[in-house]
């Protein structure tokens, strides 16, 4: 399929979910590699509507070293990604190179920003999923209150299952635009548990 999307241009509606949990790592790397640095640069230009998500945690998704595709997509106008509690972890960099790269974009309307499932070597309990996916959702709302931004936004942002809208904000420093959660999960509070522990996605 990636060959596929090589070979030509034009595609203006794209979804793409990333490989199964039984392709190992270093397989996954060279797809993703494939799939963002050479077959999406192919339909860049006319893409009005991408998804891109990951089947699991991996390299399926937009990261320093691919995501300069996105200023080549003028018309795009939705855009679906996931990304990896382990990026979280670190300094946010996943979720804040997508909202720094929203300025550049002028078309697009919608943004959803979704956490991937986590990878396992061993059987796990449905419940250990929901779990890891209540924490990197809670994760992304983090880094969407501490986001600050010195240029105007206006693009309300569906990231980790709430709803944020831009806001022009200010402390002793100065001004800034950032985000404020508008909205909660249409269903109410959501909870797993694991053993002992019980996760909720309340926050």
């Amino acid at each position: 399929m990636l060959r596929y999307l090589s070979s030509y241009s034009g595609l203006a509606r794209l979804t793409v979910n990333g490989p199964a949990r039984d392709v190992s790592p270093p397989e996954e790397l060279a797809l993703a590699d494939v799939f963002f640095l050479s077959a999406l640069t192919k339909h860049a230009e006319t893409l009005v509507h991408l998804s891109c998500s990951a089947s699991v945690e991996g390299k399926w998704g937009f990261t320093p070293s691919n995501s300069d595709v996105l200023s080549r997509m003028p018309r795009l106008k939705t855009l679906m990604t996931s990304v990896n509690m382990a990026d979280l972890r670190q300094n946010g960099d996943t979720v804040e190179l997508l909202l720094d790269a929203i300025p550049n974009l002028p078309s697009l309307t919608s943004i959803i920003i979704i956490p991937s499932t986590l990878r396992v070597s061993r059987p796990v309990c449905g419940g250990f999923f929901a779990n890891h996916r209540i924490r990197t959702s809670q994760r992304i709302r983090q880094i969407m209150r501490a986001y600050r931004s010195a240029v105007p936004l206006h693009l309300v942002v569906n990231a980790g299952s709430r709803r944020f809208e831009p806001k022009l904000k200010s402390d002793e420093e100065g001004e800034w635009w950032g985000y404020e959660k508008i909205s909660e999960p249409d269903r109410g509070r959501f909870i797993a548990r694991i053993g002992g522990a019980i996760a909720s996605d309340s926050e």
